[in-house]
């Protein structure tokens, strides 16, 4: 693993040495996407990683996975909803006979090998499950930060799917009444729903169409 020196200028909350579960960060990866850091953390087993900042501070990602491969069980496992994401998420990116895979595996979203195929006697699943922790509620899915990168520690993270449609709202940016904002709210300022307009501008309706056209 390597470890960066952090510049005196980084603005971003530095975790070095602190503790979580059985994690101790040692330092900075120099790894970073927006304010999504990831560092490099020893377990008590001695063993190390990188983990997304974002899994250290909720508490998703406390150990290796060295504790959870001891005590759980192969029907625990197979049965447990975190697994049925793994298989969904790795059957979309790497099997082409599924019926998704047109929109992941076949634009180039893979899996990382770590999550993939294990590493150092742990398999993928508990490597994912090591570095994911447990889904927080049955709302939430697995989702990736950036849209064009791939399933791993540093671009995923356990999301809602009202957070979802809320992250995608807010970053679509548009030119309305000679000022850039986002469709939401060029979509109030019209006085029409959002849904309404998404859907005219997939039909093929021009941006000043879909939000010039009254119901």
């Amino acid at each position: 693993m390597v470890i960066v020196p952090i510049p005196a200028t980084a603005r971003f909350n530095v975790l070095t040495g602190r503790r979580f579960g059985r994690w101790t960060v040692l330092g900075w990866s120099g790894r970073r996407h927006r304010s999504y850091i990831v560092w490099v953390c020893r377990c008590d087993c001695g063993r190390e990683a990188d983990v997304h900042s974002t899994n250290l501070l909720k508490g998703h990602s406390q150990s290796c996975g060295c504790r959870t491969r001891l005590s759980t069980s192969h029907q625990h496992i197979s049965q447990s909803p975190e697994y049925a994401v793994w298989q969904g998420m790795i059957s979309r990116c790497h099997r082409r006979s599924a019926k998704s895979f047109p929109d992941y595996g076949g634009r180039g979203i893979y899996v990382c090998e770590r999550w993939r195929f294990g590493q150092e006697g742990i398999g993928g699943f508990l490597c994912f499950l090591a570095d994911m922790g447990e889904r927080p509620s049955p709302k939430h899915s697995i989702d990736r930060i950036d849209n064009d990168g791939p399933y791993d520690t540093a671009n995923c993270e356990w999301k809602t799917r009202q957070d979802n449609n809320q992250n995608r709202r807010n970053t679509k940016m548009v030119i309305y009444r000679g000022e850039s904002m986002p469709l939401t709210k060029a979509c109030e300022l019209a006085g029409l729903p959002y849904n309404q307009v998404c859907t005219r501008i997939t039909r093929g309706w021009s941006f000043e169409r879909a939000l010039g056209t009254p119901l």
